[in-house]
């Protein structure tokens, strides 16, 4: 039987209670209260309305001009084209932004695009906008593809104009290997978000018209042809972190003879799925906030797996999942604490998945940031011990002696150079400490739990006292953070 959670309004942050029984449902569909605008303005959220399912690879939408960190911002009155990665709420300038491709009339130009805002719209897995040319373009996805759907006036003149390079942080290598009247194959190698490290996007573009004329100019391509009203233009764009053979054989194993409608429909019943595990009781603007923060919750890690279960590791080399999805895309770092904890309680089977992802960055490369093999767009890894740890105390299976080493190497290397580090390397001994006690390693269960201690003296040095200090950003070399914020950060002793 699936359990449901019940979240009434007033008590929901005090109160969590599984239910078994069946929930009376809301006349709308849970996908209905997703607003995707939500935190897209300016720096407020670092958000997009891109098209996506849960955990997809692929994040289809709109690159605005002025851009932002996750390629949007609601208050930008241009649209650059519509790339098809991208991770939102990162900092920094985000990442992704990859094979950019924009519909227009007259002379084929790089020049950004007015679009209409009041023809701009966005639900669970699709996203449409109009533009001053009369254009009308329509984004949908599935885990590995993009689907374009673009309606264009009469016109000798039409066109669009696919950027291989376009990305959000610094390409370092691309190449278009193929460009006919009907379809673009290549790749972008782009630096990950903060410049920490690299990943490589395969790409194939199929289109459901041959067009009149194929250039190549300025490290772009340009489709030309003539349109009548209204006539419509599909683009299937495939993603592969591992090769172009890749990709046409993922398409052709699975995404062929899948329509834009259908994918459509696939999305937002996915995306349905998800979001009715939650049944919240409440006023309308409410269920909007939680059910359009649990969308963002997941959105990543992302599926990485092709059709016939191999996965590119961090170490670059080709592997194989067996019986289990593999995902990559981690920001552990901002996660750990109530991201993971949440979706072990809501989505037990898709944890289980996580957790094997996780452990098989342990075993082909784990950075704290990113290496230069990553297969997408990614972030940070630290207190990946903490996440398996809680998976773990949940009824995760963990596949601890596999890890092992790799965990304890990992504890050896813990920075200890400002005051946050200590807190947060203490944290992760800790955690050290109670796998070595449930596996029965008991001198490497009092190592740790001993080194666990370190933060006490940092936390009377620093944190014990509040004073005018303790509310300065960055104070004292802190991370992200003030001594008022992370003087909690010691949850696992409260009583210490």
């Amino acid at each position: 039987m699936q359990h449901k959670l019940l979240i009434r309004q007033g008590f929901f942050l005090a109160l969590m209670a599984w239910s078994a029984s069946s929930c009376i449902k809301e006349p709308s569909k849970h996908t209905d209260y997703v607003d995707l605008f939500i935190g897209t303005s300016g720096d407020h959220g670092q958000l997009d309305p891109a098209a996506a399912v849960p955990f997809g690879m692929v994040k289809l939408g709109p690159d605005t001009d002025p851009i932002n960190h996750s390629g949007y911002n609601y208050e930008a009155q241009k649209i650059m084209g519509f790339s098809h990665n991208r991770i939102g709420g990162v900092g920094c300038r985000g990442a992704g932004g990859n094979v950019r491709i924009k519909p227009g009339i007259g002379i084929p130009t790089n020049r950004s695009e007015p679009y209409l805002k009041s023809t701009e719209k966005a639900s669970a897995g699709y996203y449409t906008v109009g533009f001053g040319s009369g254009i009308k373009a329509e984004l949908t996805a599935t885990n590995q593809v993009g689907f374009h759907r673009y309606a264009f006036p009469q016109s000798d003149s039409a066109y669009l104009m696919i950027n291989p390079r376009s990305s959000f942080v610094a390409v370092l290598e691309h190449k278009i290997l193929n460009a006919s009247a009907k379809e673009i194959t290549g790749y972008v190698r782009a630096k990950n978000v903060c410049d920490q490290g690299a990943y490589t996007t395969y790409f194939v573009i199929k289109s459901n018209k041959v067009f009149d004329e194929v250039e190549t100019r300025e490290e772009k391509v340009y489709w030309r042809f003539k349109t009548d009203a209204n006539e419509v233009i599909e683009l299937k764009v495939i993603l592969s972190p591992i090769s172009i053979e890749q990709a046409q054989k993922d398409f052709q194993a699975s995404y062929e003879t899948l329509t834009f409608e259908g994918a459509r429909l696939a999305a937002e019943n996915a995306w349905q799925s998800v979001l009715e595990r939650i049944e919240v009781e409440g006023n309308e603007e409410y269920k909007k906030l939680f059910y359009t923060s649990l969308y963002r919750t997941l959105l990543s890690p992302v599926n990485t797996t092709s059709s016939d279960n191999t996965f590119k590791g961090t170490d670059g080399k080709i592997r194989k999942a067996n019986n289990y999805v593999h995902y990559d895309s981690w920001s552990m770092w901002d996660t750990f604490r109530t991201k993971f904890p949440l979706i072990a309680l809501i989505y037990p089977e898709m944890m289980q998945h996580f957790v094997r992802s996780a452990e098989d960055l342990y075993k082909s490369g784990k950075y704290e940031w990113a290496g230069m093999h990553e297969p997408v767009p990614t972030v940070r890894t630290e207190h990946s011990i903490l996440f398996l740890l809680d998976a773990f105390r949940k009824g995760i299976k963990v596949n601890w002696e596999e890890i092992y080493p790799f965990l304890k190497q990992e504890m050896d290397s813990l920075p200890y150079k400002t005051p946050d580090n200590v807190l947060e390397s203490s944290y992760d001994k800790w955690a050290m400490a109670e796998i070595a006690k449930a596996l029965g390693k008991i001198d490497d269960h009092k190592r740790y739990a001993s080194e666990s201690q370190a933060y006490k003296t940092t936390w009377d040095q620093y944190f014990k006292n509040i004073n005018d200090s303790s509310d300065i950003m960055h104070g004292y070399g802190l991370y992200e953070g003030t001594i008022w914020q992370y003087r909690w950060h010691t949850q696992f002793d409260i009583a210490g």
